[in-house]
């Protein structure tokens, strides 16, 4: 995805309510030196982004999108799990997922990366041995996850080896049904 706009300072009286927003998602003490109403010459600057045109390019789409309607968009509400779950794999588990995009004919040798993950399937960025170049390969699930707990598992299927949904029946009903979002216990 590419942006096209402009950038401008937070106004002060704004500062501490915009670097909470951005410290709910990505906690950083820089963000409290930026959060201050008098700044201190070279210190962090928190910055607004003013979207002007988003153009973007997936796996099996193009185009452009206007800032306005961008920027009333609102995510699907599987992004933030996904998001989650992409974080987590490529933390823990970035050597399984290097073994399972390997057991797939014809993808690419090399490192793997968890890049893109949906209700329809995953795309793993792999990189090269020796910097020789980089691949992006799309693994389609046989049929759409329907929440969070089918997404995370039918890319655990994937890293396993046991195939998203291989058997024909969705993945809550071959496993243990899914504690994502429920307290340990309940």
């Amino acid at each position: 995805m590419w942006c096209q706009g402009s950038l401008e300072e937070v106004p002060a009286a704004d500062r501490r309510s915009a670097a909470l927003a951005v410290w709910e998602r990505d906690p950083d003490e820089a963000l409290l030196a930026a959060a201050a109403r008098r700044r201190e010459p070279g210190s962090p600057v928190l910055l607004r982004a003013t979207v002007h045109r988003v153009i973007y390019h997936t796996y099996d789409a193009a185009g452009m999108i206007e800032g306005s309607d961008f920027a009333l968009a609102r995510p699907h509400p599987g992004t933030v799990p996904a998001e989650e779950i992409i974080e987590r794999v490529n933390d823990r588990y970035r050597d399984e997922l290097t073994r399972a995009v390997q057991r797939l004919p014809h993808a690419p040798r090399g490192a793997a990366w968890l890049w893109e993950l949906d209700p329809h399937g995953a795309t793993v960025w792999i990189g090269a041995p020796e910097g020789t170049g980089t691949s992006l390969v799309r693994v389609p699930w046989n049929r759409p996850a329907e929440g969070a707990c089918q997404l995370e598992r039918a890319l655990f299927d994937f890293l396993t080896g046991d195939g998203p949904g291989q058997d024909g029946r969705p993945a809550p009903e071959r496993h243990h049904r899914c504690r994502r979002g429920r307290a340990p216990g309940g």
